[in-house]
Order: structure tokens, then C-alpha cells, then sequence
């Protein structure tokens, strides 16, 4: 049989997330064996081109074959379940194509979003469907446009004195950190190129978790980097970065000049764009170029801040006790910088995502020195920027027209947002481009037609005051509690059931309100660059009079934030505020009881949060609840949580040496049952590490040991990680010897001193079986004797 390539629908994860563990696993099963060529008990559907089904019990997965090698995944469920919307007729005389299923037009099959499960890639079931899918994305056909448009435009090299500049310019949805991270990966892998990829310290973790971007950090190569742009000047002068002010020294510097100008007062705290506006629009910056930049936006709304502060001029650098500032720093290593330096790669490309967010400066130094490169040193340079000039939150002086790029492509199809979250989020691109008028023209937004479902309206809670919002969370955090009730097994399935609250104005969330069970608190910086099935947009409209320019670019930043539904709480006063005519749209709910519950369940029902496992106390919270519960309740996720939440080996077997010290209080009948029943578990990434623990609780370390050897070869370092566990136990039971003879599993040699070292015939037996088979092999010799 011919293995299969197998991608996934994002619609089809989350029906596989409300599965119970009998049916969920049988899903896994028949995915993982399409990978090894096997479909399975499956037939064609009726009435339809190419569209499948295969059976495992009352387990459904429904399927089309895209081409030879390749299946996409569109449903998964119980059967009663999976076949809505799915009409077999033997009669249709047309049969349906796969793009009318998805109730999309023809020319966009190939753009649908999906994500490959590989089991070379990703061993774990539980950690791919609950979020570990994001980091196995699929370029669409339009996004692999790009690629090609990309490496075409740099095959030129015969201009040598311009640096080949390019810019993504593309709405909310498209993709854009996808393109930036899995294009990287082939310019690498493929072209040999020096890479470097910049982003905000918000995406690089979620980054760094892409496949592509993991296999090529795995195997330490150079010419390849991921990360902030301060953690590339650290990697590439570790010296400058160990002088460099941090962002809050620099704060606090320009505080004291603050008040010594008067711009606030003696106890009056620094606002938080103070330090922006000074490096944009003030610093290394004479009149003339001040005054250029009098049209853009944000001076023209901190004009008068800004001219306050050019009184500070250089003088805050004095009161950082000889550190160097961040725009310093750069421009020295910048300048100091060789190719030859990084790498032997012929050719660099510098990318940098969310570069609306970045100091016209910082990006000007790195052209600079691209362009050095070129000339002086011959060698190809290419610089990449990808952003989009609507979802500015920075207030910085960035203009792409100021970099007089040389390429520029725009990505079209919407991936994230339904054509009624667009169209709302676009009366505020509106309201923007209304501020902007007289600068340069704001690029278009994303077309709601080129969204790919229609989607519900956008629905809007009206309160009268603060106490009515936070009596509306609490009920929301009882809905979603309740609604956990079921998951008895899955660890992930609880932590994947939050609501993510994103707010302007942190006053507004009760300090009593931010701990709720179910609700995750994000500020629209920490919104920035991602994205939730549902999301509550908090209270985001307080301020007085008109909007402003930042208000409005960080509110179409909110909007676009959900695949699926958006609730908008807000007061009367704010929704007067930017005027009753822009909700027309919207669905409008009050707070009395019965539209209250009806709104709580709608928004709760698309509850997941699997960007979010990030928490570690709330995961060991859950993990320690289960085991001293009655009965006991061992989650069969847990290996999978604590990866998603990125702990590391030496804190996972310290978590373990707690668990077995809670687990072995159970009785002995009840945790060998629990051993038995964590066979239906299908990941042996899962199971083993699992099974052991239990084994270890039940003292029966050799046991453990055999368990832990099957995936030796499969996750190496794994299986050292749990067998040196192990011998911590023994070593800590006093029993040295054992623990000895255990860590030679893992390559250490048995110590020379240690007594029997070369007479034990059997390294996995016990110690009394050994002794006795010397004594027996010794006596054999006497006699012979």
C-alpha cells in the first residue's frame, strides 16, 4: 500500500475536540492508518464527485482525495453526527463537487486552510487536535504564489548597488506569519539562503513550534534564526547587548527628564508612548526632519506632546549610568557587521513580521547595512516586511512609502474572519481612514466577500454600568465550568474550553473579575498576530470625544481577532460615543435574565483557547484535582498538556516525583486498574511516559524500564529523560546499586569499583535472580573442577 499525505479542515478539529476518548481515539486510528496507506472499511458517497467515508465502529470520517497522494480531511464524528449537511442522492444526475460541500466558490478549493498530520512530525494525537495543529500549517495555492514570486524576484543579482526590497502588505487573516515562517523554512532548506526571521516576542514562541521552523532549529544549523529583533543583536554581539539599557531603564530615564520639563508631574507616571513618540519622531532627528514628518498621523495627534518633548533632546541618555540605548546599539552593529560574520551562504534575506510596529529608524539601519553587504562585500541581500499599515498599535513613524520599497504583493483570501465580523471591523477602518485623510493613504482592508463564510452577525451586550459587565463574566465563567462537566479523561479538553476577554482599558476589569474560571484576560498588544473561534471585546469604547487615530487602528485590530462570533460589552455613553448608526448591523442584547443566558451560551458554546496553554499552575492545578479526587482521575493527556505548555524536561520530573507522592497514597487495585485501562490510549507518546509513572508508583521499576524501552527509538530523548527518572527513585530508596544498573540503559558505563561489574549475566533481571545465577554458574565451575 502507497502512504497517504493527510490534511485536515480547521472546521473538522472542532468537531473532533467534543469527542468522548472511545471516539476520538477511533478517529485517530483511521487518520493514522491513511498515513500508512490503509482507508479503511470505506465506500463513496452517493451524489457526490469524489467525496468518502470510513468506518470504525460509530466512528465516521469523511474524505476526499485531492490527488494521487493526497486525502483532506472534512468531517470526523459519531455517525449520527457527522452527516449533517451530507445528502447522499444515487439519483442526482450532477454529482456535487467538494467546493459546493464547503459552500465556496470553485477557484478557491485550493485556498481552503488545512493543517498535515504527519506522525514523523507529530506523535502525539491529543497535542496535534488540541492546538498542536497550528504548527503544522499548509501553504495555500495563493499563498505559495508568493514563494515563487519571491525567489523569481531575487534570481537577479546584476544590480548590485540596490538591495532587492520586498513587502507583503495583507489584512488580518491572510496568513501573513504562516508565509513569513514556512517560506523561510524552504528559502533555507531548499536555497541554501542565510535567513532571518523577526517578530514580535508575542509569535516566537508559536513560531519556533512550526515543524519547519523546529526540524532545522533541531539540528543547530547555522545561517538560520528565529526571534526578536533584540534577541538577533544578542546572538550576533553578545558583548553590545550585555551594555544595552533595558526598555525600563529607558523608561524611567525619560520619566525624571519628563518631569524636569514639566510635560507631568512630580508623582505623575510616564504614559506608555511617551518612550515611542521620543525614538520616532525626536531622537538623532535635526529640525528638517522633524518637520517632514508633520503629516503623518500619529505626530499630527501628538503634535503637542512631541514638541514638549524635543526639549529633552539628548539628555535622558545621562541617567543611564553609561548603558547604551537600544537605536545605539543597533546602529553599531549594524555598521560593524559582515556577512562572513553569520554565515557562508551566498545569498541573506532579512524578514521581519508585524513591521508596521517597528521604528522607521531600526528598519533604515538594517537596509543600510543589507546595501553595505552588497557592495562591499558582493553578496546578495534581501530584506522582506510583512505587515499590514491597518493593525498599527505602536505609535511609531513607520510609512512604507518611506522605505521606497522595490516589490510589493498583497494576499487576498480572508483565512480567519466570516464576512459579518469583516464587514463590522471595516466601519473602523473607515473611521481611520476618515482621521488619516491629508496623509498617505491608508492600504484597502480585507473584502468581506473574499471571506469564506458568511458567518452571524456580531452581537452587542449594552450595559449601563461597570457592574452589569462583571456580573455578565461571572455567569459566562459558571456557563463554561459547567459545560466541563463531561470531560472525565481529557485534560485538554477543560483547558481548551476558555473565552478570550480582550480589552483597551485595564481600570475596567475588576481586579475580583480576572481570576474567573474559563476567562482569559488579553490586552489588544497581547491580541496582536492571533486568533479565537469567539472572543469578547470588553468595554474597548471609554474615552471622551471624537476617536482617535490609534483608538480606531487598535479596535479593527480587536474585530478581527475571532474566526467566528464577536460580542461587543459596552455602555450606552460609548456606543454614543462613536455613534448608533455603526451597530446597525449588529444584533443588540440587554442585561435582563432571559436574553442574558441565551447570549452566555452563544458565546461559551465556541469556548477553546488553543493558543493559550501557557499557564503552568493552572495545568498542574487541574493534573492535582484529579488525582486526589474520589475516585481517582488520571487525565491520559497530561504528557500532552504539559508539552503544549512547553515545559521543560527537568521541571516535568519534578512534577512527576509530586505526582507519585500523591498517587501512591491510592491503593494498589486502583492504580493497577488505572494501569490497564491506559491501553486504549493510542499515542505511545502519551501512553508510555504515563504508564510508566504508574509503574513507578507501584514500585516496579524494571517494569517501568521495559515500558519506557519502547519508545527508545522513537523519542530517544524521552526515553533517557524517564529512565534516569527511574534511578532517581531507586538512588533516593537508597538503592544504589539498582539505580546504577538502571542509568546503563541509557549508555552509562557500570562503574568498575562497583562489586560484580563484569559478572552480571543479565543487566535486566533482578538483583537477587543475578546473585543466584553467579552462585550457580560459580558452583558449575567447582565441580568441574
Amino acid at each position: 500500500m502507497s502512504e497517504y499525505k493527510v490534511k485536515v479542515i480547521r472546521a473538522a478539529f472542532k468537531e473532533i475536540q467534543k469527542l468522548t476518548h472511545e471516539y476520538f481515539e477511533d478517529v485517530a486510528k483511521i487518520i493514522k492508518n491513511f498515513v500508512n496507506g490503509d482507508l479503511g472499511d470505506h465506500r463513496k458517497l452517493s451524489g457526490y464527485m469524489d467525496l468518502w467515508r470510513t468506518k470504525r465502529n460509530e466512528t465516521r470520517v469523511i474524505w476526499a482525495k485531492i490527488d494521487t497522494n493526497t486525502l483532506l480531511v472534512i468531517k470526523a464524528g459519531k455517525r449520527k453526527d457527522v452527516y449533517k449537511n451530507i445528502s447522499e442522492d444515487r439519483s442526482r444526475s450532477n454529482p456535487l463537487e467538494l467546493y459546493s460541500l464547503l459552500g465556496i466558490e470553485k477557484e478557491r478549493i485550493n485556498d481552503i486552510p488545512c493543517y498535515e498530520w504527519s506522525d514523523r512530525k507529530t506523535t502525539s494525537w491529543h497535542q496535534f487536535v488540541y492546538g498542536g495543529y497550528l504548527h503544522s500549517p499548509v501553504l495555500t495555492e495563493e499563498q505559495r504564489k508568493i514563494f515563487i514570486k519571491l525567489n523569481n524576484s531575487s534570481q537577479d543579482f546584476s544590480n548590485m548597488s540596490t538591495i532587492t526590497s520586498l513587502l507583503l502588505q495583507s489584512s488580518p487573516g491572510t496568513g501573513k506569519t504562516i508565509c513569513a515562517a514556512l517560506l523561510a523554512s524552504e528559502l533555507y532548506k531548499i536555497h541554501n539562503w542565510s535567513v532571518t526571521l523577526i517578530l514580535p516576542r508575542l509569535l516566537c514562541n508559536e513560531v519556533k513550534e512550526f515543524s519547519s521552523v523546529k526540524e532545522i532549529n533541531q539540528q543547530h544549523n547555522n545561517g538560520f534564526f528565529v526571534g526578536t529583533f533584540e534577541e538577533w543583536l544578542e546572538s550576533v554581539n553578545p558583548d553590545i547587548h550585555s551594555q544595552l539599557a533595558s526598555l525600563a531603564e529607558e523608561k524611567i530615564a525619560m520619566e525624571i527628564e519628563a518631569r524636569r520639563i514639566h510635560l507631568i508631574g512630580k508623582d505623575e507616571k510616564l504614559p506608555e508612548n511617551y518612550l515611542s513618540l521620543y525614538k520616532s519622531f525626536v531622537y538623532k532627528k535635526d529640525k528638517n526632519a522633524i518637520s517632514s514628518l508633520e503629516k503623518h498621523p500619529i505626530y499630527k495627534e501628538n503634535s503637542r506632546v512631541i514638541n514638549q518633548l524635543i526639549k529633552i533632546k539628548d539628555q535622558w541618555k545621562r541617567r543611564l549610568n553609561s548603558k547604551i540605548v537600544w537605536l545605539d546599539a543597533l546602529e553599531i552593529v549594524t555598521k560593524q557587521l559582515s556577512p562572513q560574520n553569520l554565515t557562508t551562504s551566498l545569498t541573506s534575506i532579512f524578514i521581519f513580521d508585524e513591521a508596521q510596529d517597528y521604528l522607521l529608524d531600526e528598519l533604515n539601519l538594517v537596509v543600510d547595512m543589507l546595501s553595505r553587504w552588497q557592495k562591499e562585500h558582493n553578496h546578495p541581500s534581501i530584506i522582506w516586511l510583512l505587515g499590514d499599515m491597518n493593525q498599527r498599535i505602536q505609535p511609531v513613524n513607520f510609512d512604507w512609502g518611506d522605505l521606497h520599497l522595490s516589490k510589493r504583493y498583497t494576499l487576498k483570501y480572508n483565512y480567519r474572519n466570516t464576512e459579518n465580523i469583516l464587514e463590522f471591523a471595516n466601519i473602523f477602518h473607515a473611521i481611520s481612514r476618515e482621521i488619516n485623510a491629508g496623509s498617505r493613504k491608508l492600504p484597502e482592508p480585507s473584502n468581506p466577500s473574499d471571506a469564506f463564510e458568511k458567518g452571524e452577525p456580531v452581537k452587542i451586550l449594552e450595559i449601563s454600568s461597570i457592574n452589569d459587565a462583571s456580573s455578565f463574566l461571572i455567569k459566562l465563567s459558571e456557563n463554561i465550568r459547567y459545560s466541563l462537566d463531561g470531560s472525565e479523561r481529557s485534560l485538554l479538553s477543560k483547558l481548551c474550553s476558555q473565552i478570550s476577554i480582550i480589552y483597551a482599558h485595564p481600570e475596567r476589569i475588576p481586579n475580583n473579575r480576572r481570576n474567573l474560571k474559563g476567562l482569559n484576560f488579553l490586552d489588544v498588544y497581547q491580541s496582536k498576530g492571533r486568533e479565537f473561534d469567539a472572543c469578547v471585546a470588553f468595554c474597548v469604547f471609554r474615552g471622551e470625544g471624537k476617536p482617535s487615530f490609534q483608538e480606531s487602528n487598535n479596535w479593527y485590530t480587536i474585530f478581527t481577532r475571532p474566526r467566528h462570533r464577536l460580542l461587543i460589552i459596552a455602555t450606552s455613553d460609548e456606543i454614543e460615543r462613536i455613534g448608533r448608526d455603526k451597530f446597525q448591523k449588529c444584533d443588540f442584547f440587554d442585561t435582563s435574565n432571559s436574553p442574558l443566558e441565551i447570549l452566555v451560551s452563544w458565546i461559551a458554546e465556541w469556548s477553546n483557547s488553543e493558543h493559550l496553554f501557557k499557564d503552568k499552575d493552572a495545568i498542574l492545578n487541574q493534573i492535582y484535582q484529579g488525582i486526589n479526587s474520589h475516585p481517582v482521575q488520571i487525565y491520559w493527556d497530561t504528557y500532552a498538556a504539559l508539552r503544549l505548555t512547553r515545559i521543560d524536561d527537568v521541571q516535568i520530573t519534578k512534577i512527576e516525583s509530586n505526582l507519585i507522592k500523591n498517587l501512591s497514597s491510592q491503593g494498589q487495585s486502583i492504580l493497577q486498574n488505572e494501569f490497564l485501562q491506559t491501553e486504549s490510549i493510542l499515542s505511545v507518546i502519551d501512553q508510555i511516559p504515563l504508564r510508566c509513572l504508574i509503574l513507578r508508583c507501584l514500585n516496579r521499576s524494571w517494569d517501568a524500564v521495559d515500558e519506557a524501552s519502547k519508545i527508545q527509538d522513537l523519542m530517544p530523548q524521552e526515553y533517557n529523560r524517564i529512565v534516569n527518572a527511574i534511578a532517581n527513585d531507586l538512588e533516593n530508596k537508597g538503592l544504589l546499586y539498582e539505580a546504577t544498573r538502571v542509568r546503563v540503559k541509557t549508555g552509562v558505563p557500570f562503574p568498575n569499583e562497583f562489586p560484580f561489574s563484569e559478572s552480571f549475566p543479565d543487566n535486566t533481571k533482578s538483583i537477587v535472580s543475578n546473585l543466584c545465577k553467579l552462585g550457580i554458574n560459580k558452583i558449575n565451575r567447582e565441580v568441574k573442577l
